[in-house]
């Protein structure tokens, strides 16, 4: 898989079948934008993506989520203990202090755990967290006002068909007002 440094939702993410189509993409690539690209293994495989707020590598809040057939609909929280713990080990050995995302694949053969990127940010998919009741610009406000007597310790996990009924729900809205727009600026 050949894709850009930076980006996000598999946007301008080149797959190929073989080393050779692969090599023939990338010189094909302008010389400019061939240092702007990643060159990885593609994994064939689900994946997984894990947000957290950490503080001296500890884990404040967190969650796991498991993209959907298209962006918004059937994302859903999940419960993944091999994701989990690859992030939590990560976040303890660095220390590290701040908003995280993780990228993570399973493969669907073998079942093992391939870490894709990590993120010091928040990622894409940081609003679901409004879907699943818990404002997550809050809690990191809450956190950086005093890390250390932080009250809460948890994962965010929330019943998937509801989040699958909200976030559609939402979708459809978001798709209606885009559509009425649409079709008032056509008749200007």
């Amino acid at each position: 898989a050949i894709k850009p440094n930076f980006g996000s939702g598999s946007k301008g993410v080149f797959i190929s079948q073989n080393k050779q189509q692969a090599i023939d993409y990338y010189e094909q690539l302008t010389p400019e934008k061939r240092p702007k690209h990643v060159i990885q293994d593609y994994i064939d495989g689900e994946d997984f993506y894990y947000y957290g707020i950490c503080h001296n590598g500890k884990i404040l809040v967190s969650s796991i989520i498991k993209p959907g057939l298209f962006k918004h609909l059937g994302t859903y929280f999940v419960d993944n203990p091999s994701v989990d713990e690859n992030a939590k080990k990560i976040i303890a050995h660095y220390q590290y202090s701040g908003p995280i995302s993780i990228d993570y694949r399973i493969d669907k053969k073998s079942k093992e755990v391939y870490l894709i990127e990590i993120n010091p940010r928040n990622g894409n998919n940081a609003y679901l967290f409004n879907v699943a009741n818990t404002n997550w610009l809050f809690e990191l406000a809450k956190i950086s006002e005093n890390p250390n007597v932080y009250p809460n310790t948890h994962k965010i996990i929330t019943n998937k068909w509801i989040c699958f009924l909200k976030i559609g729900w939402l979708f459809f809205i978001y798709k209606w007002k885009i559509y009425k727009i649409k079709a008032r600026l056509k008749t200007w």
